[in-house]
């Protein structure tokens, strides 16, 4: 079950994907792993032209749920 401040922090970033058509949707919420998947507007996977690349989406999600005091250590962003 994803928790409220995980689906606030996902949807600010969505908010700033979705001017480019991209979004994220969380695949799992574990303990401390938060497991994302970006989705572009050419479709799951098409990652060649992110809005955002992956890996500084992991790194900007983690800092912003580590800012609001959530226990999830890392992010990951399936591509």
């Amino acid at each position: 079950m994803t928790t409220e401040l995980v689906r606030t922090v996902v949807d600010r970033f969505n908010s700033m994907l979705a001017g480019d058509g991209a979004r994220l949707d969380v695949v799992d919420e574990g303990a401390d792993v938060l497991t994302l998947r970006y989705v572009s507007p050419e479709g799951e996977g098409a990652c060649e032209a992110c809005v955002l690349d992956p890996d500084d989406l992991e790194m900007l999600v983690a800092e912003a749920l580590q800012r609001h005091g959530s226990p999830i250590a890392s992010v990951a962003v399936e591509r």
